[in-house]
């Protein structure tokens, strides 16, 4: 069996495994080591909050108010998962989106954590996710197309599904600002 369906399929059992699985580690290009540790921190978050977590070998989550712990119930610190704002932030730009974030001790969400919260929306307590795009990356790519410079990943709009880019920084000096959300 491949090393990540071993991981998964031990993930689903229950059975403990020494190996991290692809829910604990998300790569990105970020200053720790180009990974997260997915992992529920013990955390108070500033804004009301969902925590989604592998707990039993099923996805759980449980949603919280500002300033609770994370602490307590069907997610505690540890467990693989994460921590989700509800509510999307006021537009922004990318940078601006990133530095928010970092104030409140977070991170812009990655593709498959806000794809994934998406899809469970109305469960998890989460709104407006395909109102509008958000900001889903903490990396950016350089575009090769006719403006040449340098974009990051949206999500949302009209699916979970639905994902693109918007300009961090051209060459035409054009950046776009949305709306985001926090994670941990």
């Amino acid at each position: 069996m491949r090393p990540f369906l071993f991981v998964l399929a031990a993930l689903v059992s229950g059975t403990s495994v020494h190996a991290q699985s692809p829910l604990e580690i998300l790569g990105s290009q970020t200053p720790n080591v180009g990974q997260y540790a997915n992992r529920i921190p013990a955390f108070a978050p500033p804004n009301n909050y969902t925590e989604i977590c592998v707990s039993g070998g099923s996805v759980a989550f449980e949603t919280k108010l500002a300033g609770q712990s994370t602490a307590g119930g069907a997610c505690e610190p540890g467990d693989i998962g994460w921590v989700i704002e509800q509510d999307q932030r006021t537009a922004d730009t990318w940078e601006m989106a990133k530095m928010d974030c970092l104030v409140a001790s977070m991170r812009l969400p990655e593709p498959f954590e806000w794809k994934f919260s998406c899809k469970n929306e109305s469960d998890y307590g989460l709104n407006d996710m395909t109102g509008d795009q958000e900001w889903a990356s903490n990396t950016t790519l350089h575009d090769e197309g006719s403006a040449h410079g340098v974009v990051a990943v949206v999500m949302g709009l009209s699916s979970c599904s639905h994902g693109g880019e918007f300009w961090v920084a051209a060459l035409n000096g054009s950046e776009q600002s949305t709306p985001f959300r926090c994670v941990k």
